[in-house]
């Protein structure tokens, strides 16, 4: 037997295994599925969502009869096809890879590896969504006219969900549909019997518009829900340096934010490894990378976001540099103010502006400081300090005009009231 025989015999080993004691049975009815066009990734998204299968499942029962199997050029029944644990490889192992394929095929974001020679291999690839498939029913009549061709067809239908760690929440929950006919002599590919009508499915997945508003970042995603209680957090004691004579040490605790979509910074609130910054920094990624003023990389998990109030909470390794202390209490109109943060990303890292806090405002329901301290793309995250290098405000947007620049930021008691954070001093 040569190469390509031992490929198709391997690719058809479920069929034997899969075979009831000999019945002529009537074929099973198959249902014809309408091949769908993808709906292209929409331009111009402003916030791509990665997906990837994580888990994969069946409803069906052992034993359950699928079809019928023939052979012979006559086709002659032999048996019937069955689920088994040598079928469910076949159909389950292809599952996630014609996915990720056909995602990639329509434009859509996918999870990559990096290929480089010294990239860490060994850690495990993150999506934003993950995706979880359960195989609600399969039909096959098959035929194997020789050990190279066969004929036949085959129907599927995959429930597709799309859960986001995050808000631990599934967000989304479509059923999709595929069948295939075998053409003449038709050879199964490297993703075996089930491949073709699996990659229809999915095709007809991406056929719902629905799936591209989660994909492109349309559909905004729900907030992670916070612990009933307070994470209690060991922070540091206001200093009695004016911060303009403290500002090396305060730099230390104040890091630049790293993540696919861009940079942001951040600031220790604790020496245990707790960082705060904006949610429009990390958007919905599970791990960054915080680069620290000495330079060194430390990895980030986040751990508490809150989307609508912009404020996200990471967790590092402990650092063995003071983090900056908390104001107890809230900051007067007319004080000196310092805005430390990477304006323009980490190139300008560590950069300390000084305004005066203008003023404390309402704008809808969310309350925010002002102040005529300048803050730039990158700065969002960073802490506003009071003139003793204590925490007030966390930079969350600008403002620049030809008659001046403004600057808004969220109190630091509401965003750590939002992430369910209290610091004990």
């Amino acid at each position: 037997m040569n190469l390509t025989s031992r490929k198709f015999r391997s690719a058809l080993a479920f069929c034997a295994a899969g075979l009831s004691a000999f019945a002529l049975a009537q074929p099973i009815q198959i249902k014809t599925v309408e091949v769908k066009t993808p709906v292209a990734f929409p331009a111009g998204a402003i916030e791509p969502r990665t997906s990837a299968v994580k888990r994969v499942r069946a409803t069906l029962a052992r034993n359950d009869r699928l079809g019928e199997l023939q052979d012979g050029w006559l086709c002659s029944p032999k048996g019937n096809v069955i689920f088994n644990e040598k079928l469910w490889e076949t159909v389950n192992r292809p599952i996630a890879r014609v996915y990720r394929d056909e995602l990639e095929r329509a434009g859509y974001p996918v999870v990559k590896r990096d290929d480089s020679a010294f990239a860490d291999q060994s850690r495990p690839l993150v999506s934003d969504l993950d995706v979880g498939v359960t195989v609600r029913r399969i039909n096959a009549n098959l035929c194997l006219k020789n050990r190279e061709s066969m004929v036949g067809e085959t129907y599927i239908e995959l429930r597709f969900e799309l859960y986001s760690p995050r808000a631990k929440k599934v967000v989304f929950d479509t059923t999709a549909e595929g069948s295939f006919q075998f053409p003449e002599n038709y050879r199964p590919p490297p993703d075996g019997v089930f491949g073709e009508v699996i990659r229809i499915a999915v095709r007809n997945l991406l056929a719902d518009p629905r799936l591209a508003l989660w994909l492109s970042g349309a559909n905004p995603l729900p907030a992670a829900d916070l612990l009933a209680d307070a994470l209690k957090i060991r922070g540091e004691r206001t200093g009695v340096l004016p911060t303009a004579d403290n500002v090396t040490t305060l730099r230390a605790a104040v890091a630049t934010v790293l993540t696919a979509n861009g940079t942001g910074s951040g600031f220790f609130v604790s020496g245990d490894g707790y960082l705060i910054t904006n949610y429009h920094v990390v958007r919905d990624s599970k791990f960054v990378k915080i680069k620290l003023a000495t330079g060194r990389e430390l990895a980030g998990e986040v751990l508490k976001v809150d989307q609508e109030r912009d404020v996200a909470l990471v967790k590092t390794e402990p650092v063995v540099f003071p983090a900056l202390p908390i104001r107890a209490g809230e900051a007067n109109v007319g004080e000196e103010v310092y805005v430390l943060g990477s304006p323009l990303g980490e190139t300008f890292s560590g950069s300390l502006t000084r305004g005066v806090l203008s003023g404390h405002r309402l704008l809808g329901e969310r309350r925010y400081i002002q102040s005529d301290a300048s803050v730039l793309p990158g700065s969002s995250g960073g802490p506003l300090l009071d003139n003793r290098g204590a925490v007030i405000g966390m930079t969350v947007s600008g403002v620049r005009s030809a008659v001046g620049n403004m600057s808004l930021f969220i109190p630091i008691a509401e965003a750590l009231q939002k992430l369910g954070v209290e610091i004990q001093q």
